[in-house]
């Protein structure tokens, strides 16, 4: 008799047909209704009696009705609608629950959409054996036209000529722009190489040789964020948002470190609250060689008040003082010309700079693998 018991409501439980609308489970609970057991509290307003079973109840390897994820979101669900178990296990599920049950999810998965919309994501994917690359699912022609290479190269000369209307001595100033950008050009392939001469040195000296890692300190007006931002305008042909300084936390930059793929990214105006974490923030980046992230990306921080960088932290980041500064006046009105000089920037320079590099990257790999010896 007990066995005819649970046959009898398994029976009733189950789909007369087959229907693939009902499989899987829509993640925005539109497909809820059409689930045996729900359908029977939604259409005919029964009230349906549902057994919770111990987590290590045999009976569940017998009786498998759904996938242990989605068991544990109806869980989760049956508590925001207050819907539990009574004392002997059996919870009771009424037409009106279903309604808030629907809701509970749509808007769970809407505020999900939301923040896959808003989460900073870009993606350069490098294919060495191709040697390609893809810029957000756009393969990129490495090979542009020659006077659009001498257009980028004449917009870039210009911007780093505008170092001269800054305060101090303008050779210095120039050189420290360049160095900046040809570490963010180089950048993406920075993960690549960090895991492979990871392979020959102690743990603590990776990111000696290819940091993912950049400080810009010095005083307001510095055009600290503008550097940045103009080397993302020369490599991506658009300027990337950036990390705002509330997200500066060990936790928050993991998710950036798995989410962001080959772009250096700009975290702006981080102050002495947020810089405390920034120890912390270096030395978490084991979790990427031991899982073979071959394609994360690198931060570069701006701060007016790192003053001192402590060793511990140096030694892992690129570290540069920008002295240089406008004064108020001249800054306001360089914003718009800056801006003009932005636009007129694309993407070919850097372009034809990727086709150039790649063959050299593949020489510098073959040499931390093989120490300079034949294949």
């Amino acid at each position: 008799m007990h066995n005819l018991k649970i046959f009898e409501e398994l029976r009733k439980n189950s789909a007369d047909e087959i229907d693939i609308d009902a499989r899987p489970l829509k993640e925005d609970g539109i497909n809820l209704e059409l689930i045996p057991a729900i359908k029977n509290v939604a259409y005919s307003k029964a009230a349906v009696v549902v057994h919770e079973l111990p987590p290590d109840s045999k009976e569940e390897t017998k009786y498998l009705f759904a996938q242990k994820s989605t068991t544990e979101k109806f869980r989760e669900i049956f508590k925001e609608v207050d819907v539990h178990a009574n004392a002997d296990g059996k919870t009771l599920l009424v037409a009106d629950k279903i309604v808030r049950m629907k809701k509970i999810m749509r808007d769970s998965q809407a505020e999900l959409e939301r923040k896959k919309k808003n989460m900073l994501a870009p993606e350069m994917i490098l294919n060495y054996d191709k040697q390609q690359v893809t810029f957000d699912g756009e393969l990129w022609n490495l090979n542009p036209p020659a006077d659009e290479v001498r257009s980028d190269l004449k917009n870039l000369v210009e911007y780093v000529n505008g170092a001269e209307i800054f305060t101090g001595n303008a050779t210095n100033f120039k050189r420290l722009y360049w160095k900046i950008l040809l570490y963010m050009f180089a950048s993406p392939f920075f993960a690549r190489l960090r895991y492979f001469y990871n392979q020959l040195v102690p743990a603590n000296s990776t990111g000696k040789a290819f940091p993912m890692y950049m400080i810009l300190r010095g005083g307001k007006n510095g055009g600290k964020s503008s550097i940045v931002a103009t080397g993302q305008k020369l490599m991506f042909d658009k300027i990337l948002p950036t990390i705002p300084a509330k997200d500066i936390t060990p936790v928050k930059m993991v998710g950036f470190k798995l989410t962001v793929k080959g772009c250096p990214i700009l975290a702006d105006d981080v102050t002495n609250n947020y810089l405390k974490f920034i120890k912390a923030i270096v030395k978490d980046d084991y979790f990427l060689i031991n899982d073979k992230i071959l394609d994360h990306g690198t931060f570069i921080f701006t701060s007016n008040d790192a003053e001192q960088v402590k060793q511990e932290i140096s030694k892992r980041v690129v570290v540069f003082t920008i002295e240089n500064h406008l004064n108020e006046d001249i800054a306001t009105r360089r914003d718009a010309a800056l801006k003009k000089l932005q636009n007129e920037i694309h993407n070919a320079l850097y372009r034809t700079y990727m086709a150039k590099i790649f063959p050299a990257v593949e020489k510098l790999t073959d040499e931390i693998i093989y120490g300079g010896r034949e294949n």
